[in-house]
């Protein structure tokens, strides 16, 4: 006979005081010089992901990466430039014991299978979301299948959204959306 237990995620958490940035919702996203291409009502998809960042910035925990990683506040996001390292991104959050990661990329790494192998061992404890924000042309075919990998991977939801057919609150929802992970579950004892 099984008994069900409602678990709701705070109490699997513990409170943020406890666990200081451990455990937390971990955004991954792109700071490339991809970024500064043109997207949404004459802005850069750089200042259009720093909207939707800003507005969910008390919600989640900001790696930003190029050539490098760094920890920021949406706020303190400029000049994106260099490369796509998604890998040692990933591999940063991994260190925080993340429950949830969503990466928001136009999904060309550097190093794709160094991405999707840090991704395998992230998902081992979390789920991992994938939001592609790049054209939605052929030209970049790969860069959305690269996405859909990574989100199976990491068992989560993938999305694409096309930056110069939308606008910027299309953009803040799908961000949103994403990092609401379900909510509470039953399990089973």
């Amino acid at each position: 006979m099984s008994k069900a237990l409602q678990i709701n995620r705070n109490e699997l958490e513990g409170t943020a005081a406890e666990l200081g940035k451990h455990g937390q919702d971990i955004c991954v996203a792109d700071m490339s010089g991809s970024m500064r291409e043109p997207a949404i009502e004459g802005k850069s998809r750089f200042e259009c992901l720093k909207i939707a960042l800003e507005t969910h910035a008390a919600r989640l925990q900001l790696l930003a990466f190029n050539n490098r990683v760094w920890e920021c506040s949406p706020a303190d996001l400029d000049n994106p430039s260099g490369g796509t390292a998604l890998h040692s991104a990933l591999q940063h959050a991994r260190a925080l014991e993340p429950i949830h990661v969503l990466v928001i990329c136009d999904g060309e790494p550097n190093n794709p299978q160094a991405a999707i192998d840090e991704a395998a061992l992230i998902a081992a404890n979390c789920v991992i979301d994938a939001l592609y924000i790049g054209p939605m042309d052929d030209a970049h075919e790969q860069g959305r299948h690269f996405m859909s990998d990574l989100a199976e991977v990491g068992r989560g939801r993938y999305i694409e959204f096309d930056m110069r057919g939308a606008t910027q609150l299309q953009l803040t929802q799908r961000v949103g959306a994403l990092l609401a992970l379900p909510g509470p579950g039953v399990i089973e004892l």
